[in-house]
């Protein structure tokens, strides 16, 4: 009965999106970032085992130990730098406030050529990165110091249907000193598809490689980092580039790494792992995913399945999920895991013990700098 009203009622592709969003949305909640407070209490060393999660009772965290940014503070793109630490050692000042250490009035039309020369911190906001279209833009942030700096380019979460660039802030102004940080926005479900959404991480690059030299912009050494919904276009757009590469297409840009924070990367273990019916039924409609009406699921969901696009030749991937995880089982990043290293692929998979979805800040951003060191390199 209820699977006969629902067909009944969701006959059009508008009415269909939608129905997806709102699946996505019970599925991974809102979670526009991830720069979450958590409870540190549990266990927060990162273990795995291939066949079990290790409880490592060690050196975590102690709970009376500030713990980076908070859930309101990331959604207005700022957060706390408490316990964390800069390349000296010394606390680093994260804030993602307009105005802060930066210059908000940039905007896409002062691009950094326009600026007064000399060390300091540039800030340009709302950039479009494909024609006039306002629902793909970036903010750059980086310290015009004369030096060309890698790029990391970040991808912010929310069930495909919410969620803003300025979520990443804390990234960037963490980061900024190092390396040309991007954070970019993209269409939102139900307006477009998500096979669409990841295709912005490709334009965002070929943008950038436009104006690698106004920006100062090694382009042969691009990171890709998204949080939740945002990992897996991250992750999707990287195997799409790498097969771009492995069939012969000379690219103005190398992605050397890609960071998966808590994506869903496997569908099959996603579906297994959620238990809402209303799931099953929304994933019989495929249009969602590529607007293709007549398609079957197992075509269209190949689409935007990561373990089953997996290329070799891949970039170096970064794994990093919570064993608390109630958005995103982590099995499912177990699950892409396996399939990663089946590929031959070189992943990193951190996982903490009794952490959510959106594990803390200063557990995350150790991870992302040891990734960061060692994939800032050539590649292959």
């Amino acid at each position: 009965m209820f699977m006969s009203v629902f067909h009944n009622n969701y006959r059009n592709l508008a009415r269909m999106k939608v129905a997806f969003a709102m699946v996505l949305s019970v599925v991974l909640c809102f979670t526009g970032c991830h720069q979450g407070r958590s409870d540190t209490s549990g266990d927060t060393e990162p273990v795995y085992s291939p066949q079990t999660i290790e409880a490592d009772k060690g050196s975590a965290a102690s709970d009376d130990k500030e713990a980076g940014a908070s859930a309101e503070d990331s959604a207005n793109g700022s957060a706390s730098a408490d316990g964390m630490t800069d390349e000296n050692g010394s606390v680093s000042e994260i804030s993602g406030e307009d105005g802060a250490d930066g210059d908000p009035s940039q905007t896409a039309e002062a691009m950094p050529e326009d600026m007064d020369s000399g060390d300091q911190k540039v800030y340009i906001k709302d950039v479009a990165y494909s024609g006039d279209d306002k629902t793909r833009t970036m903010d750059i942030m980086y310290e015009k110091d004369g030096t060309i700096k890698p790029v990391l380019l970040l991808v912010h979460g929310g069930s495909y249907i919410s969620g803003d660039k300025s979520n990443m802030a804390p990234y960037q102004h963490y980061y900024y000193k190092k390396y040309l940080t991007v954070s970019i926005n993209y269409p939102l479900l139900p307006q477009t598809t998500m096979v669409s959404q990841y295709r912005c991480v490709e334009q965002a690059l070929a943008f950038l490689s436009e104006h690698a030299e106004d920006l100062d912009a090694d382009m042969s050494k691009v990171v890709v980092l998204g949080f939740s919904a945002g990992a897996q276009l991250a992750v999707r757009a990287c195997e799409e580039i790498a097969l771009r590469a492995s069939n012969g297409e000379e690219l103005p840009y190398t992605v050397v790494g890609v960071v998966d924070n808590a994506g869903p990367t496997d569908d099959k273990t996603l579906a297994e792992t959620t238990t809402s019916e209303l799931l099953q039924l929304a994933l019989a409609y495929p249009e969602v995913i590529d607007g293709v009406k007549d398609s079957s699921l197992a075509t269209e969901l190949k689409k935007i399945d990561c373990s089953t696009n997996i290329v070799r030749g891949m970039p170096p991937v970064l794994i990093i999920q919570g064993t608390n995880d109630d958005k995103v089982d982590y099995k499912v990043s177990v699950a892409f895991y396996e399939a990663l290293k089946e590929q031959d692929i070189d992943v990193t998979f951190k996982l903490f013990e009794g952490q959510p979805h959106g594990v803390d800040l200063t557990l995350v951003i150790p991870c992302v700098d040891e990734f960061l060191e060692n994939g800032i390199r050539e590649f292959p």
